[in-house]
């Protein structure tokens, strides 16, 4: 049995989306929970499953290749004049495997299948390579016939998006479907990878700075940094592995006086936090 929705094509009783010569909306790809999200309770009433219905992880992953899709249309597809557009969907038959789905479709006058079939091959790109675990980037197995420039611009929009999905949990697993000629289905479960960023060297910084405060049992120290006899930063945390380095500071408190300092700026997770290692400390007189 077929189902219209949005008039813009039919949904098969297998659970795929028909795309349908002539309309003005295609969709190319979807993302579906594994389990059902709704089942049939009585007569008049649909019971569904709280903690899938609009799942976060799984919104957040189809905004980031909503978003993806728009830049790849703008910058590669811009002659056809198309939108991008998600839809959240829920089936009128309760009893349809995967009656909740996410789709996203190219909507405009000049939608067709040639449109629809490179960004589906773009979300198939994009979707194999959103764990580390997937596809090496640069397989020629799996360029899906997209131009060297287009993976290139892809391989940047999965950056982002891995950036921004590091370390989540998939508390509900997940599939990302492409609906064009080739059809691709990936599945996502546990949590995404941590991003490994690409870190800079450590850096030896020095200064002068007045001496806020610190946390002995932490081994943390505090300084205000100061230049021209301004302060610039404020309380900038610094870690201590010669606790020696303590007793200066707490002298340099108590007289009130300002220090020369010289630490190691270090990356250790992400290059726009680094730790402050203090190395020395003398008390300016």
């Amino acid at each position: 049995m077929k189902q219209e929705i949005f008039g813009h094509g039919e949904i098969q009783s297998s659970g795929s989306y028909q795309l349908t010569v002539g309309s003005t909306n295609y969709v190319f790809a979807q993302l579906w929970p594994e389990s059902s999200s709704l089942k049939q309770f009585d007569g008049e009433w649909l019971e569904f499953n709280e903690k899938d219905v609009g799942c976060r992880i799984r919104n957040k992953t189809a905004r980031a290749l909503e978003s993806s899709c728009l830049s790849f249309s703008k910058c590669f597809l811009s002659d056809a004049d198309v939108g991008i557009v998600l839809k959240n969907l829920i089936a009128k038959d309760c009893n349809r495997s995967k009656n909740q789905r996410t789709v996203l479709l190219v909507a405009g006058n000049n939608a067709c299948q040639e449109v629809t079939d490179r960004l589906s091959n773009a979300v198939a790109f994009m979707a194999e390579r959103l764990m580390q675990s997937q596809p090496d980037m640069l397989s020629s197995d799996g360029t899906h016939g997209l131009a060297m420039k287009e993976i290139e611009f892809l391989l940047e929009q999965n950056k982002k998006i891995r950036e921004s999905l590091s370390g989540d949990s998939i508390t509900h697993p997940f599939g990302v479907e492409t609906l064009g000629s080739n059809r691709v289905l990936v599945a996502f479960s546990g949590r995404f990878d941590d991003y490994e960023y690409d870190l800079p060297p450590a850096e030896e910084i020095n200064g002068i700075a007045i001496v806020d405060g610190f946390r002995e049992f932490h081994n943390t120290v505090y300084l205000s940094l100061t230049a021209n006899n301004e302060v610039i930063e404020v309380s900038k945390q610094f870690l201590i592995q010669d606790t020696t380095l303590i007793k200066k500071i707490a002298e340099a408190k108590h007289l009130k006086n300002s220090v020369r300092y010289i630490a190691d700026k270090v990356f250790e997770k992400t290059p726009d936090k680094p730790t402050f290692i203090l190395k020395e400390v003398e008390i300016l007189r």
